[in-house]
């Protein structure tokens, strides 16, 4: 047996040495029988993980590779490499091999190779062909691809850090999120392998001149961070923003917003939408189209009934020889009423484009978990979150106890509600239940000179919130925050700023007086409770905003303004109004199949000292507070239902309630409000939301439009306050749509 043994590895190195050392085909099975026999008590690293191993300048003849992860093992300078076992691994490839080893592929073809995980670190690999090949997970760090083609190439999970990639042709490269391309160093790549017809355009980028540091990277960043929607024959604008927003609702936990639009000529239109880097972007285009599709059936199908009946009525009343030129006047008439709507529609969607590329939008809570003035707050955690990356930078703070806040709080209520008595005399009264009236000795002239001391007290006072509030924040442990604010933002950045506290003082103190946001004009404040989730929605998709606008008790009130207001919306926005409707009705309407957008409430409302729960009223004399509506409003908000707008007083207690129903946005005056300035808000407040300006601003213009009126009513524009839920996106007021921002 031994003399055998020996005569078969004798026989097995005689061919290796005369015949078979060139790997051609013919010869390839005998080269492998000397090899497996060569192999036989050798050094064997069969099923091992040899992910990062270094084996250059090794000796590696008669080593049994098979099976083994040669995930990124480097064989620079190995030797004898190709006497060794190496089935099922890259190696197998003499030509995959012989690169590997020599660490050269200048000029060589290797269309369709497997080069998965191969580490080709300071690899000179110029002019190479690497068309339709496998390199995910593979090293190029520092490699020279130099007008090398990656058309088609998998790259997942490579990393091309400080490569070389001028020239560089990238058609269709397959890259995601876990593609590193840090400091490429690259002065222009092709997008195309080949020229466009009769042309020598390969869409160079840039298209003149040269990249600077950093420009390749952040080339390709935005298409890992975007889904291009392509549209071959042209767009339709209204069906394009139905759909979007169709998908934000699916897909709630995933911020989205519309980068930008192109138009590539020959009707195709391509749509850029931003999403985060790990998003499922195919599940996201296939929804999209499906919703487009159905939409624009629908609206074909619409169009065409109102032409239909358009052209009965014409074939009805009048004479056969007026039929014919009438009915061309009308479709003429309906295609240019659709145009327009069409042009309404883009007009929008390029404004919201361009809005979105002035400035940045920034999101920040501030959790007071726990804590109150008496002890302070020894937690404050802040989170900042910027557009488009779904998790936040986030740090810790402290407050020191501070008993002169709420002593300064009692005191202003007192005389607010001193205030409120004198003007209850003049008939000026604000939107909450009347009181019963107390009888006064006091002449007209008197009560008017009471209410002008009163408020010249109101107004020293709310110097002294001001330089309260703000010396408190400025502790050294608290002011790092702010530090960090500003160090992040620019004047012009669009800050959303929560508040998430259970401690109702916390959500009666005026924070716009904090300094940060008299320096930042586009940043507002908000309330929210400290624990925040999302209500799973259903798809139901509506033409229009829906608004169901509830006017309740209207003693000693005027809420006729209010609904004017709302009806100058009729042309964007579908409206049922509800005139101090039974307890019933209101249900009935809250379960209404299409669902709601937005509800409105116009008359009285109130809530308890400590702002646990709150009440408004409709008519006759009838008090509802939010549990009673709980079953209709959970089902509603599941519907779509994004915004509440109480425009009555004292609205902190109804928020409370709504919040914990996980509605996505409210808004609510903090007091008592006088019923002019309630009309004021609300105008002002759906002028600038309908013209598509964003939720925050739209609040903060309209509060701060109220300052003219604090001449009689001092402290007015503090009123208006929004209660978000941070889990959800607020709304926007879009082409007729509620858009999540």
């Amino acid at each position: 047996r031994i003399a055998l043994c020996i005569t078969l590895v004798l026989i097995a190195q005689h061919f290796a040495k005369k015949k078979i050392l060139a790997e051609d085909e013919k010869n390839l099975f005998l080269l492998r029988l000397a090899v497996g026999i060569g192999t036989l008590g050798g050094t064997c690293f069969k099923d091992a993980n040899l992910t990062d191993a270094d084996f250059s300048h090794a000796i590696l003849k008669s080593t049994n590779f098979r099976f083994a992860n040669a995930t990124r093992t480097f064989w620079r300078q190995t030797k004898y490499l190709k006497f060794a076992r190496v089935e099922t691994t890259i190696l197998d490839d003499s030509k995959v091999r012989e690169l590997l080893i020599t660490g050269y592929g200048k000029d060589q073809e290797y269309i369709g190779a497997n080069l998965r995980g191969a580490n080709l670190i300071s690899t000179n690999l110029s002019n190479a062909n690497f068309k339709l090949a496998d390199l995910g997970e593979a090293s190029l760090k520092a490699a020279n691809l130099n007008n090398a083609n990656l058309t088609e190439t998998l790259a997942i999970g490579t990393n091309f850090t400080t490569a070389q990639m001028s020239g560089t042709c990238l058609e269709g490269w397959n890259i995601d999120h876990s593609t590193i391309l840090d400091n490429i160093e690259s002065k222009y790549i092709y997008l195309l392998e080949k020229p466009k017809p009769e042309t020598d355009d390969r869409e160079r980028r840039p298209s003149s001149g040269y990249f600077q540091a950093g420009d390749f990277t952040k080339l390709f960043q935005e298409v890992l961070d975007t889904v291009d929607l392509i549209f071959r024959n042209g767009v339709d604008a209204k069906a394009f923003m139905s759909s979007f927003q169709q998908v934000q609702g699916e897909n709630q936990d995933i911020p989205m917003k519309i980068r930008g639009m192109e138009n590539k000529g020959d009707g195709v239109v391509v749509i850029t939408i931003d999403v985060p880097p790990e998003t499922d972007k195919e599940k996201i285009h296939q929804r999209f189209f499906q919703f487009y599709d159905e939409n624009l059936r629908v609206l074909e199908e619409k169009y065409q009934k109102e032409l239909q009946q358009i052209k009965r009525h014409i074939n009805q009343n009048l004479q056969e020889s007026e039929i014919k030129h009438q009915i061309e006047l009308a479709e003429i008439k309906k295609q240019n009423t659709r145009s327009e709507e069409q042009k309404d529609y883009m007009m929008s969607l390029v404004n919201q484009i361009f809005q979105k590329s002035t400035s940045a939008n920034y999101l920040v809570t501030l959790n007071f978990a726990g804590g109150n003035f008496a002890t302070g707050f020894p937690v404050i955690r802040a989170n900042i979150w910027s557009d488009g990356h779904p998790l936040p930078i986030s740090f810790t703070s402290k407050l020191p106890p501070n008993l002169k806040i709420p002593q300064l709080y009692n005191h202003w209520s007192q005389k607010y509600e001193q205030l409120r008595e004198y003007y209850g005399n003049l008939d000026l009264l604000p939107r909450i239940k009347p009181k019963q009236q107390q009888t006064t000795n006091f002449s007209k002239k008197d009560i008017e000179k009471e209410v002008q001391k009163i408020i010249l007290e109101i107004r020293e006072l709310e110097k002294e919130w001001r330089l309260l509030l703000n010396n408190w924040l400025n502790e050294s442990n608290f002011n790092k925050i702010e530090k960090e604010l500003r160090t992040r933002f620019n004047l012009s950045d669009k800050v959303r700023l929560i508040i998430q506290s259970e401690n109702i003082l916390m959500q009666h103190i005026p924070w716009h007086l904090w300094n940060f946001c008299s320096d930042y004009k586009s940043a507002e404040t908000a309330i929210g409770l400290p624990e925040a989730n999302r209500m799973e929605k259903l798809n139901t998709a509506r033409e229009k905003i829906r608004i169901l606008a509830i006017f309740g008790n209207d003693e000693r009130i005027n809420i006729e303004a209010d609904k004017q207001y709302l009806s100058s919306l009729s042309r964007e926005a579908e409206i049922l109004p509800l005139v101090k409707p039974s307890r019933q009705e209101l249900d009935e309407k809250l379960w209404d199949e299409k669902g709601w957008d937005i509800i409105c409430f116009s008359g009285h409302s109130e809530s308890k000292a400590d702002g646990s729960t709150g009440c408004f009223y409709l008519g006759n004399e009838t008090k509802m507070t939010i549990e009673e509506l709980e079953n209709a409003l959970v089902t509603t908000i599941r519907k779509g239902l994004q915004l509440a707008i109480f425009n009555s007083c004292d609205g902190l207690g109804l928020a409370r309630q709504l919040a914990k129903l996980h509605i996505p946005a409210i808004i609510v005056m903090r007091e008592e409000v006088a019923d002019v300035v309630a009309q004021k808000f609300l105008q002002d407040f759906l002028e600038l939301f309908s013209s598509g300006k964003s939720l925050y601003i739209s609040v903060r213009e309209a509060r701060e439009k109220l300052q003219i009126m604090e001449d009689k009513f001092p402290g007015a524009s503090w009123l208006p306050v929004i209660c978000q839920n941070s889990a959800e996106v607020p709304p926007s007021f879009q082409c007729g749509h509620l858009a999540r921002q």
